[in-house]
């Protein structure tokens, strides 16, 4: 069982009035404890909220009582991998795949996964304008170099303009939400060693989630599997506040 916040007030009311079939993932490791406090205050009184912590983080016992004793707010610990991956691949992995196996156990269907150092609100506002039939982030971003093309198998390409060289592009990884059987397509995967051709963690995922789906046209995949609510952030007025980068709001500043 998860817990909920049961209380009536106007404000309560309004920040749970979204699809009771989605959870809220926020995912460790949470490296620094103020920020942690922070982050679990903000996220307090919404309903099917889940932190995932790492087993060996440091802090764990107290962090573990500071989510106990607020309203609303779950968690789960995940085993820490023995390798962290290339850009922690492995760690995100790890939190994210607990939390969506937790949420998929207890009957939800759709997830949005946060990062441990990122505060979205009015939060309901953006689950009401997703699209749940597609795998939702932020925006893409392109490398910020040119690439051999005869090594672009295993990377999301897209054509940049007139040069006979490609930039590859992926998504961002800060915040992803979708149906859960999608969700776990993306985020399945453990490295064992640093593979030479992974240029950024996000090329990773999402390279096996298109393989998964027998997509070879990245620009198909990127059109048709894939919703980049960048603009839907300035629409509705949504803050995408970046705790770590000096409060950076990306909703603004991107």
């Amino acid at each position: 069982m998860m817990k909920l916040n049961n209380c009536n007030c106007e404000s309560c009311i309004e920040k749970n009035n979204f699809d009771k079939d989605i959870g809220i993932i926020i995912q460790g490791p949470y490296k620094n404890s103020n920020i942690f406090e922070y982050m679990v205050n903000m996220y307090s009184g919404i309903n099917n909220v889940i932190f995932v912590l790492h087993k060996n983080e440091i802090g764990l016992e107290q962090k573990s009582k500071i989510l106990y004793y607020h309203n609303s707010v779950n968690y789960a610990i995940c085993n820490t991998p023995s390798n962290n991956g290339f850009g922690n691949v492995n760690l995100q992995a790890a939190s994210v795949m607990t939390g969506l196996n937790v949420l998929e156990n207890l009957g939800y269907k759709k997830a949005i996964k946060i990062r441990s150092d990122m505060v979205l609100y009015p939060l309901h506002t953006l689950l009401n304008n997703l699209e749940w039939n597609k795998l939702n982030f932020f925006d893409y971003v392109r490398m910020g170099y040119h690439i051999d093309r005869k090594n672009t198998n295993k990377k999301i390409m897209k054509k940049y303009k007139d040069s006979i060289n490609y930039k590859p592009v992926y998504p961002t990884d800060y915040i992803v939400a979708g149906k859960i059987n999608d969700m776990k397509m993306y985020f399945d995967y453990y490295e064992e060693e640093i593979e030479d051709w992974a240029a950024e963690h996000k090329l990773i995922f999402n390279y096996l989630y298109r393989k998964n789906l027998m997509l070879d046209n990245s620009i198909d995949y990127l059109k048709n599997y894939c919703n980049f609510f960048r603009r839907t952030l300035k629409e509705k007025e949504i803050d995408m506040v970046w705790i770590t980068r000096e409060w950076r709001n990306l909703a603004i500043d991107f």
